[in-house]
């Protein structure tokens, strides 16, 4: 996957995998995703039912998708390419990668703000955070 196996760094601007690829990269994959693979001339069609965009800027970001590990490139007569991973394994990889950092840098506070933050936004989840908590007390005994 990324290089030395670890995503690039989450910014705080942006929504979502803007965070941490490019809006472009970002909506090349979403395209990819949705197909399931296709070639770059079915990736701008796709792109230019949103707003126009060159050939060539398309052909550049899949071969950052490439150059990344995200995107296999498949030369069946003519360039296919394909998502490495579902958009919701990556998300749990670049959301993994986040967590790990944040709680490696900033410890109990990180954990104390995420359980507020997961109350403000949603009280609901709390629920969820209880079952994770408990099936991984559960595993350890």
């Amino acid at each position: 996957m990324w290089k030395n196996g670890q995503p690039p760094a989450f910014g705080l601007r942006g929504h979502g995998l803007e965070r941490v690829l490019g809006p472009l990269e970002t909506d090349v994959l979403e395209v990819l995703w949705n197909k399931g693979r296709g070639t770059a001339r079915e990736v701008v069609t796709e792109l230019e039912r949103e707003r126009p965009i060159a050939f060539n800027t398309v052909m550049t970001i899949l071969k950052r998708l490439c150059d990344k590990g995200l995107i296999l490139r498949s030369d069946l007569g003519v360039a296919v390419f394909s998502p490495c991973l579902t958009k919701e394994d990556l998300l749990a990889k670049v959301s993994r990668n986040v967590a790990d950092s944040l709680v490696e840098d900033f410890g109990e506070a990180a954990i104390v703000q995420f359980v507020d933050s997961v109350q403000r936004r949603d009280p609901e989840l709390l629920n969820e955070l209880r079952r994770a908590i408990e099936a991984v007390r559960k595993e350890r005994s």
